[in-house]
């Protein structure tokens, strides 16, 4: 992903169009998939509206090793890995060769690698002023604190 799509983080000027929203039942259909690929279970979803703040759903998961989190922007099809939520900082990783079986879905699975990179200049040539504003002030260390994020 060379640029980030317009809306990826929530924010807009309130006289345009909102972003898109994300939909639900596909989402917790692909979680349930993951969930069984990698011998977990789902224990519950978090939709983003529940929490006011946040621009992106949490299936909590549950298998041998760990408890993971899938999370999936609220208004695009971008799926992520976490171990961690701590305040808006999030340990991302990979959830072992999942990325290859959900090209068919419409969902990308975004790696662990891309989402703890930093973000550059480039990444931002589609987002709207008022998203542009937010990274100024909150000043993301990485694009997964973009795409998923917990801003007010």
């Amino acid at each position: 992903m060379d640029t980030l799509p317009t809306g990826v983080t929530g924010f807009y000027f309130y006289k345009n169009e909102p972003p898109p929203q994300m939909n639900l039942k596909q989402y917790k259909a692909v979680c349930y998939q993951i969930a069984s690929l990698t011998g977990g279970l789902i224990l519950r979803f978090v939709e983003a509206k529940e929490q006011k703040i946040r621009n992106y759903h949490t299936a909590i998961v549950k298998n041998q090793e760990v408890e993971y989190y899938i999370l999936c922007n609220a208004h695009y099809p971008l799926i992520g890995f976490s171990i961690q939520l701590d305040n808006g900082s999030f340990d991302f990783i990979d959830v072992g060769p999942v990325a290859e079986d959900f090209t068919s879905t419409g969902f990308t699975i975004l790696s662990a690698f891309f989402l703890n990179n930093s973000p550059s200049q480039g990444l931002y040539r589609a987002l709207n002023t008022v998203e542009l504003k937010q990274i100024n002030y909150w000043k993301p260390d990485k694009i997964g604190n973009i795409i998923f994020n917990d801003w007010n």
